[in-house]
């Protein structure tokens, strides 16, 4: 049987007799962000990026500029109705100077203590409509703490206005004989978003409108949907006494003597599948969509923080904070674990409220529809046929 085009993440995986089940519901959103509007198949290669050769993934509505240790460094998006490509004419998403920003220039992960500083190109592969390029990790004893192997894959689609990502861990038994076993905090995603000298791309933050915290306007307790400090403000900052070091106070702008940090955005990660930043100025979307959750421990009350604090909008595809567990695996284990996938979901609409609306939406239709080459590859590795691969009707 010859695969199918992408049709979202895959969720609630059931083994039985052999053959993996996946439950299939109505959706709305296409998987990937996927529209029929742009039909340019998808166009990858090298080129120079920033004085450095990066692998790039175009598809005529995103173009992703990945370095050559797997961080994404540009990634452009193509409104709908704008001429030209995405290179030339996108809106770029992703910090470019770091300037004032904690030298924050791409998209990076730590699976901590260790992230994917040392990672190394591995392969490209096409298959249908989709493309798929590879970063590996190999574990080294003489500089890495994680003893373990770890990919990095990004995928694009054509039509898609999101880009896939998703990690795979694995664990040889060979690598007992370094006598420590696998152990990781927790795995992030860090991504720093695009900014002028006044303001970030996205001045709104969207992670849930019912919980309002310490962040004040004219005196009212602003929700976690709503108005951020923007670039210029949240350098002018000062450490508030006895506090940890991740409050700060705002000295200037409409927020000035009001305090905030990344604590006020702790939610239940498996109770939101999106959240992120959004403008209304600029009618632009910059929003994770995890989609499932069922690759992440501690239950579906696991607390993290998350969001678009500072500009930086975090995921956690592996929880430890709040006093989660990490992962810990036995030195002799032979074992294997896909994280993700998840999305880098752009869009455009009339204003944020539109574009966080239409994130929900996306995240039914990740949740919701069948995937298969975004992770054929990695259920492959897992030792399982993908063509038994089946739908089940729920």
């Amino acid at each position: 049987m010859k695969p199918i085009r992408t049709q979202g993440f895959i969720q609630n995986v059931l083994v039985l007799a052999g053959a993996i089940f996946l439950p299939v519901f109505a959706s709305a959103n296409n998987p990937g962000g996927f529209t029929t509007l742009v039909t340019t198949a998808v166009t990858t290669g090298t080129e120079t990026f920033n004085g450095h050769t990066d692998h790039f993934l175009d598809n005529g509505i995103l173009r992703a500029e990945i370095t050559s240790s797997g961080s994404v460094e540009s990634l452009k998006y193509l409104k709908p109705g704008t001429d030209g490509t995405p290179k030339a004419n996108g809106t770029e998403t992703v910090s470019q100077s770091g300037v004032n920003f904690g030298n924050h220039t791409a998209i990076y992960y730590y699976w901590y203590p260790d992230g994917n500083g040392d990672c190394v190109y591995l392969n490209t592969t096409t298959g249908g409509t989709n493309t798929d390029i590879v970063y590996l990790r190999t574990y080294n004893p003489a500089a890495d703490s994680v003893v373990a192997d770890v990919e990095l894959h990004y995928m694009l689609s054509q039509g898609d206005s999101g880009l896939y990502a998703y990690l795979i861990v694995r664990h040889p038994a060979s690598y007992s004989a370094n006598t420590n076993n696998l152990s990781i905090s927790f795995i992030q995603v860090i991504w720093p978003t695009a900014y002028d000298t006044t303001n970030f791309l996205c001045e709104d933050s969207y992670v849930d409108s019912n919980v309002r915290y310490e962040l004040t306007l004219n005196g009212v307790h602003q929700p976690r949907n709503g108005l951020q400090p923007n670039f210029y403000d949240n350098w002018h900052t000062a450490a508030v006494p006895g506090m940890p070091p991740e409050i700060l106070q705002y000295t200037t702008g409409v927020f000035t003597g009001r305090t905030n940090g990344k604590y006020s955005f702790t939610f239940d990660y498996p109770k939101l599948s999106t959240f992120g930043m959004a403008s209304e100025a600029n009618q632009i979307g910059l929003l994770y969509v995890a989609g499932g959750h069922e690759y992440q421990q501690n239950g579906p009350t696991a607390c993290e923080y998350s969001g678009g604090i500072g500009g930086i909008i975090t995921f956690e595809p592996l929880i430890a904070h709040y006093g989660n567990t990490g992962l810990n695996v036995s030195t002799n284990a032979n074992w294997t674990k896909i994280f993700g996938p998840w999305l880098f979901y752009i869009n455009s609409q009339t204003n944020g409220a539109a574009c966080w609306a239409d994130s929900q939406q996306q995240a039914l239709a990740e949740k919701n529809l069948i995937g298969r080459e975004v992770v054929a590859q990695a259920i492959k590795d897992l030792g399982v046929d993908p063509e038994k691969i089946q739908p089940q009707i729920v």
